[in-house]
């Protein structure tokens, strides 16, 4: 796992050396060419979720000592994103049921324009809101 953190969030990427295929099922599960043969592995979509709650939980418990107070109220985590981003080897390729969700899922080389994108998104999300803010104050 690799932890990108940015301005406006923090992103998991989260890599697999698959140089075979890998085929992503409609319920979301997993499979690999192992030895010639279709074997299910451990969904690394699944795997990032379960790091990006472990963050956000580890990350809130602590925000006294990492967060300071506005007009009193303590901030926290609980709204920032955590963006999932897989990543399989760029030798890998990569068989997409139209029917699951697959939109974390990019080759290795793919992996640093997705974030700069969803850095990018974040970012015009951010000016939109912040405008808005100073419209409503006027």
């Amino acid at each position: 796992m690799i932890l990108v953190v940015h301005t406006y969030g923090m992103a998991i990427v989260e890599s697999k050396s698959v140089t075979s295929k890998v085929k992503i099922n409609p319920d979301g599960s997993w499979e690999r060419i192992w030895d010639n043969h279709w074997q299910g592995m451990p969904s690394p979509v699944n795997q990032a979720q379960r790091q990006a709650a472990f963050l956000r939980n580890y990350l809130n418990t602590n925000k006294e000592k990492l967060l300071k107070k506005i007009l009193g109220f303590q901030q926290s985590f609980k709204k920032m994103p955590i963006d999932i981003v897989v990543a399989i080897s760029d030798s890998g390729r990569i068989d997409r049921s139209k029917h699951s969700d697959n939109s974390y899922v990019f080759k290795a080389d793919q992996a640093a324009s997705r974030i700069r994108k969803i850095y990018e998104d974040l970012k015009k999300k951010d000016t939109r809101a912040n405008c808005k803010s100073q419209n409503q104050r006027r």
